[in-house]
């Protein structure tokens, strides 16, 4: 970022690096990209999401990538980068162009990562159920 680097370029399946960030598991890259302008919820080509891009199908540009590699060590800060994502707004709840929102397609079911996705889930779930029933009680005593 020293050297002016634009951290939105896109490649030709529209991912930032941020997606490429999230993929590898590296939260120090994610946490300077985002502190560059990189949006949490900046979709590619598929409509995946850096958030999405944990649990996906691989689009065929990390797909090329894991050809060409012959060990891809175990991302060990998966969980991290999660919670990183989460604190910074990614959407839990949008949808790619196959109508799979992250927790969907996370592999392990009551993983650490899958927890606090759903856990969020539930709590955006509660603060829409509380604001609109603030409004509602608002609006029953408020002169029209």
């Amino acid at each position: 970022m020293t050297k002016k680097a634009d951290p939105l370029i896109r490649d030709t399946e529209q991912n930032i690096a941020l997606h490429w960030s999230t993929f590898s598991g590296s939260g120090d890259i994610c946490e300077l990209l985002l502190n560059s302008g990189c949006n949490v919820n900046a979709a590619n080509s598929q409509g995946d999401t850096p958030l999405y891009v944990f649990f996906s199908s691989l689009p065929s540009s990390f797909a090329h990538v894991l050809l060409k590699c012959s060990h891809i060590g175990a991302r060990q800060d998966s969980y991290e980068v999660v919670l990183l994502l989460l604190a910074r707004g990614a959407k839990v709840d949008s949808k790619n162009l196959n109508g799979d929102r992250p927790l969907d397609c996370c592999p392990n079911e009551g993983s650490d990562c899958w927890t606090a996705i759903n856990m969020n889930v539930q709590l955006q779930a509660l603060l829409a159920n509380t604001q609109e029933r603030t409004q509602r009680i608002l609006s029953k005593y408020v002169p029209k």
